[in-house]
């Protein structure tokens, strides 16, 4: 019988530093090894955050009661307590099997149900009803997949399952990091990774106060006790087992093909995840719920004091660097936004001149996840996003000059791109309707304008070619703030125009789009010599 063992088996991907060579390794070689490990890695980016979660998880409960003292002690030393983990990690050998017949590893032992096919743990698998995002496997067909690929889904079902309903009888609740994005600060490797996101574990203002209690699942008898108190901590958090499933034994060839499966507990109270931004809800009037939104969701979002910052479809997430960066702990309690953790503890030990935190460097923070729309069960796509984090930012002193520099130059670029929106509408209007610049000319159907607008997807060219530009900013502005806004400025102004003349050269060459086209260009100059600097010279400025 295989067993699998995760401290022992080489199952979790990374990147080591030595000359970026990849391979898999064991969960102990990862944390004995972290300073010479760049990344852990995941097939998926949610499995790339529950691993990180998982390695949080077996820090915290290994180096228990964890604070702001034995956090420095590690940090200056720039390594672990080597003789401490290796002997807790031995005490805990036993609860790591994956195919164990007592104690398997964040599974249910005494689950008896059908078996089904494995691919009902990876979401990007096509399974029974389930929509097809990446792959074309069919439960017809097979699917298989090794012990370490296993292990990897089954860690990143338990974070990230999403609610629905399987079949008439089973309801599933969503996984405490299903519905928003994971934000991680990116140290130069795993160890100060880890160390970054390793919080004090007593976290009340996110609903996840410590209690004696508090462990993670492997040092629980049953895991999946009912109670309304759960969870009791941070650990129990980390650890929590969303569905209920039961591996079954690899074949001959050594591949899992079936296990059991049902849901598992369910988050009775509302917690905070500390690894994600929470905006405070605010109330909205009827006109303001968006498309995507149905009565059932906005029934839900009504009922929750805070929603997470979470992936949207039309929406890249750097776009709101400037509100995760800019959050603090509200005076307010539960009144206002929940800033990231992690950003707050680092603030803290910049007062404090920790050394090797100075302000000048220049870390990263990833946001990791998938994008789903309440009160669906589907995932519409995965994203990972990384963006540089100077740590003058979560300096005290200087951050808040700083933020409202950028701040500006986010309100800069969304006044560029109303101007935008309205060339391009003129544009359009013109080209359904040659005399609607008329008077008495006829007008065409404002939808078919939208229809025609969103065709040509200007928008979406201008703010995906900022994204590079916006990581220079946040680079640039805390060394020369005048220096950047005016690189930033002339770098909307070229982008507007890229994007207008990409439409233009959709709308055709007749007479009726010659007209559009320079009608809408004299818009689209005026407009941003209104919301910019004008140009020292017109280059650039027309076709």
């Amino acid at each position: 019988m295989s067993k699998f063992n995760l401290l022992d088996e080489d199952w979790i991907p990374c990147t080591r530093l030595a000359k970026g060579e990849r391979g898999e390794i064991s969960l102990r070689q990862a944390l004995f090894e972290a300073p010479l490990i760049r990344e852990v890695y995941g097939e998926t980016p949610p499995e790339t955050a529950s691993l990180y979660r998982l390695f949080l998880a077996v820090l915290y409960s290994t180096f228990r009661p964890f604070d702001e003292t034995r956090w420095k002690k590690f940090w200056m030393a720039q390594h672990w307590d080597t003789n401490r983990l290796d002997a807790h990690l031995a005490q805990i050998h036993h609860r790591f099997y994956l195919f164990d017949t007592e104690y398997p590893f964040f599974q249910s032992v005494a689950l008896d149900r059908p078996r089904e096919t494995v691919s009902s743990l990876q979401s990007h698998i096509a399974s029974g009803a389930d929509a097809t995002l990446f792959d074309h496997t069919t439960t017809a067909k097979g699917y298989a997949v090794t012990p370490a690929q296993a292990a990897r889904a089954l860690v990143a079902i338990q974070s990230f399952g999403l609610s629905g309903t399987k079949g008439p009888e089973m309801t599933f609740s969503d996984a405490p990091c299903a519905r928003g994005a994971i934000l991680l600060v990116r140290g130069k490797n795993l160890f100060e990774t880890l160390m970054l996101n390793l919080l004090d574990l007593d976290l009340p203002s996110y609903r996840l106060g410590q209690k004696s209690n508090d462990k993670p699942a492997w040092e629980m008898d049953d895991p999946f006790t009912e109670n309304p108190h759960r969870p009791f901590g941070y650990l129990d958090y980390l650890t929590w087992h969303n569905r209920r499933v039961r591996l079954c034994e690899p074949e001959t060839d050594g591949l899992v093909r079936e296990m059991m499966y049902e849901p598992g507990l369910k988050i009775e109270r509302e917690v905070f995840n500390p690894l994600m931004f929470w905006r405070a809800a605010k109330a909205k009037s009827e006109a303001e719920v968006t498309d995507e939104e149905d009565d059932e969701s906005a029934n839900q979002r009504e009922k929750r004091s805070h929603s997470p910052l979470r992936f949207q479809e039309e929406k890249a997430l750097w776009r709101d660097s400037v509100t995760i960066l800019s959050a603090k702990r509200s005076r307010e309690g539960d009144k206002g936004d929940k800033p990231l953790a992690s950003f707050q503890m680092i603030e803290n030990l910049i007062a404090d001149q920790v050394p090797y935190l100075e302000v000048g460097q220049t870390y990263y923070f990833d946001a990791l996840g998938l994008c789903s729309k309440l009160p669906h069960d589907k995932t519409f796509f995965y994203r990972a996003e990384t963006m540089p984090l100077p740590l003058t930012y979560l300096n005290h002193s200087q951050a808040k000059k700083l933020l409202l520099k950028m701040d500006e130059a986010m309100r800069v670029a969304q006044d560029v791109e109303k101007k935008l929106v309205g060339a391009i509408k003129k544009l359009a209007t013109l080209l359904l309707a040659f005399t609607a610049d008329h008077k008495k000319g006829r007008k065409p159907d404002a939808k078919d304008v939208k229809r025609l607008q969103r065709s040509w997807d200007t928008t979406s060219f201008f703010w995906s070619s900022l994204e590079l530009p916006f990581r220079e900013l946040l680079v640039k502005l805390p060394v020369d703030p005048d220096a950047a806004l005016v690189e930033w400025h002339t770098t909307l102004r070229r982008l507007a125009w890229q994007a207008f003349e990409q439409a233009a050269d959709l709308a055709g060459e007749d007479a009726r789009a010659h007209k559009g086209v320079v009608a809408a260009e004299a818009q689209l100059r005026g407009g941003l010599n209104k919301v910019l600097p004008k140009p020292t010279s017109l280059k650039g400025e027309t076709k």
